[in-house]
């Protein structure tokens, strides 16, 4: 067990992220976490013991722990999944012995073992082999998810995010080196920025980590973090820093060179991913557009014989429609690359200059529970962390505008109670049957704008926001940095691009100025305005800036170079938007076609199906094929499906041109209106 607890700890130091120099003390919830591990230890000794005997077969596995940065050892990892497994094991058969007492006491159940002739023997055989197969079933689901799916999603995603931070991590190498740092010290700092740049810098903090825990030099570190990384762009980035230190080579001149060689992978990239997004427009023009097309005229041909009832349309268009949008969300979800960065999972905010720590000192001292003035202080600090998050959360929403949805449903769902109460409609099936169009707009189209287009108005109003910065940004850093040649003072400069600059930038400019010239730290200037602007492509640069004014005298140097990395980035995005536009048009012209075919089966087929429905006192008869439909619920079946499909299709054109649902709502919001439109007409 000496040995089991050694590498857990060993683990833990080399992928479980900082927090060994807590000024405040042991953390609570790692105190909680690391309780639970030795209690889980203790009781489950031996299931480890038999996975580490055979830990041979779960090589890639425990790589794959390591590059997913989960601080458990993989002998531990295998006994909590097996323990996991068997919960689920033992629920499946629970769960499969219920139905079979369900259906044993169903009055369907002797009918049935007549007609399958059955004997109690080969039924009791059944029952058996029926639980055990449903404990299989839940058991290897949970063993595959735990142990072959996790954890490569987890790495999959890891890569993504160091692959589009990798560039400016570069950028960020370059500035420090160019300003006169060595690079160990330029690594340890962008180590230390997790909160801005997400998972690459949770990579450099392994060369950080192999030093200091392990004793290793810094050319062993490197070649150790190149071998661990899940990224091949930073484990060829890392061998050829690498190669250049051994051969003695300017390391700041590789960094400048690595610069424009990650702006052109990027862009190659960019081309392959537009290629994939051109496929999926494909795939979606044939499963939302040209395929409930053929069911619908399909079941509704075979409806007419008779084959059929409108069951089968119903589940198609309520059913098998929207599980298929569920799962391609999820496909683009998988082939899309982040838009942006994210903190690191092992990211501390209060270690950063300029964190925050809103928990305040932390103590694990027990004595203090029964203590009624310490109460009367956890009640206090309770009551002003409410108040503080109350005042912020206009604030935090305008940030976060999917958050504004906690706020906008129940205000829909409101609007539809008070609809149903004031009589303007009830939400019976005869009732949306007989007025389908305003029945649906009362109780779902008026609540889902009411819920939606607050929430869109605040998204779009940040992309213009985001956008506006972008482009200006690049050319407020080169007039800084030209103004700075020239030995114009920092707050001089910062005035003249404030008085040149349009939109929201120039009140921020004009917020930096002031802020130099009463706190005379343009650093945490620059780390302020960061925080100001929720711009993840803003924040790289700035950071750089940051840094490079705390240890150059030659700012200027690095405006340029944080200037040139945003030009690029908005370069590459402007070519992306130009690039997805018409695979944008290719959906929202499938979504055209099929509200055209469903306009067009509406009035030209249904409409005299009505007519020739209604009974005439001097015909005996009525034709077989219009007995055989009811063209009310296929005109409300008719409605709803192009709802549907202009919903997916709005969000569908989010996804893929900003990689944002919340960016396809617009789409979405328009389309349904414009849908319900055509029919109050026809």
């Amino acid at each position: 067990m000496n040995g089991d607890t050694r590498r857990v700890d060993d683990a833990r130091a080399l992928d479980g992220g900082a927090g060994d120099d807590d000024p405040n003390g042991v953390d609570n919830e790692s105190t909680a976490a690391e309780q639970r591990q030795a209690a889980f230890s203790n009781d489950h000794s031996r299931l480890r013991s038999w996975f580490e005997r055979h830990s041979e077969r779960y090589t890639g596995l425990k790589r794959r722990l390591a590059q997913a940065r989960l601080s458990t050892a993989v002998d531990a990892y295998l006994a909590q999944s097996a323990v996991a497994s068997l919960k689920a094991a033992l629920g499946g058969a629970v769960l499969v012995s219920i139905v079979l007492a369900v259906v044993s006491l169903a009055d369907v159940s002797n009918q049935l073992l007549e007609a399958a002739s059955l004997t109690s023997v080969n039924t009791a055989a059944l029952a058996i082999s029926s639980v055990s197969t449903g404990a299989l079933a839940c058991g290897g689901a949970v063993w595959g998810f735990r142990v072959h799916y996790q954890p490569r999603r987890l790495v999959a995603a890891r890569r993504s995010e160091i692959d589009l931070g990798l560039p400016s991590a570069i950028t960020f190498l370059y500035a420090m080196t160019g300003g006169g740092v060595d690079i160990i010290t330029a690594i340890r700092s962008l180590a230390d920025e997790e909160e801005v740049y997400g998972e690459i810098a949770a990579e450099f903090s392994q060369i950080g980590r192999e030093m200091d825990l392990l004793g290793a030099d810094f050319q062993t570190a490197l070649a150790r973090t190149s071998d661990r990384t899940p990224s091949e762009n930073l484990q060829q980035f890392l061998d050829n820093v690498l190669g250049v230190l051994e051969s003695g080579g300017d390391v700041s001149r590789f960094l400048e060179d690595e610069i424009d060689e990650q702006a052109e992978l990027a862009l190659q990239q960019q081309e392959a991913f537009i290629e994939r997004l051109g496929l999926l427009s494909e795939v979606f023009i044939a499963a939302f557009v040209a395929g409930p097309l053929f069911l619908i005229i399909t079941l509704l041909v075979i409806g007419l014989l008779g084959g059929v009832s409108v069951l089968e349309i119903v589940v198609v268009i309520y059913v098998v429609l929207p599980l298929c949008a569920a799962g391609f969300f999820l496909l683009v979800d998988l082939v899309a690359q982040p838009q942006q960065l994210t903190p690191s999972v092992s990211s501390d905010t209060s270690r950063r200059p300029n964190g925050h720590n809103e928990a305040g000192p932390v103590t694990t001292d027990s004595s203090l529970d029964d203590d009624p003035r310490y109460q009367a202080y956890q009640r206090t600090r309770l009551q002003t962390r409410v108040r503080t998050r109350l005042s912020n959360a206009a604030e935090y929403v305008i940030r976060q505008p999917a958050y504004g949805f906690a706020l906008t449903a129940p205000l829909g769902a409101l609007f539809a109670a008070g609809v149903v109460l004031a009589g303007v409609v009830q939400p019976t099936a005869t009732e949306i049957v007989a007025r389908p169009v305003w029945t649906t707009i009362w109780l779902a189209l008026l609540p889902g704008l009411i819920t939606t287009v607050p929430v869109s108005l605040l998204y779009e109003r940040n992309r213009r926001r985001e956008r506006a910065v972008i482009d200006q940004f690049p050319d407020v850093l080169e007039t800084l940095a030209n103004a700075n040649r020239m030995g114009v003072p920092l707050t001089a400069a910062f005035e003249q691009v404030s008085s040149a600059g349009t939109g929201p930038i120039r009140n921020e400019l004009t917020t930096v100025r002031n802020d130099i010239v009463w706190n005379q730290d343009p650093s945490t200037a620059f780390r302020r305005l960061a925080d100001r602007l929720p711009i993840p492509r803003v924040a790289p640069t700035l950071t750089i800036v940051a840094e490079g004014n705390r240890i150059s005298s030659e700012l200027y140097e690095v405006l340029e170079i944080a200037g040139k990395e945003l030009r690029i980035y908005a370069r590459q995005e402007s070519a992306r938007r130009n690039e997805v536009s018409p695979y944008l048009a290719i959906v929202f012209i499938g979504s055209f076609v099929y509200l055209f075919v469903i306009v067009v089966l509406n009035a030209s087929f249904l409409g005299p199906m009505a007519e020739t429905a209604v009974p005439d006192t001097d015909q005996e008869s009525m034709a077989p094929a219009a007995l055989s439909i009811d063209v009310d619920v296929y005109r409300t079946v008719f409605f709803h499906s192009a709802l549907i499909q202009g919903i997916v299709a709005g969000l569908i054109g989010g996804k893929l041109t900003e990689n944002s649902l919340l960016s396809g709502l617009k789409y979405a919001i328009a389309l349904t209106v414009l849908i319900t439109g055509v029919f109050l007409i026809v």
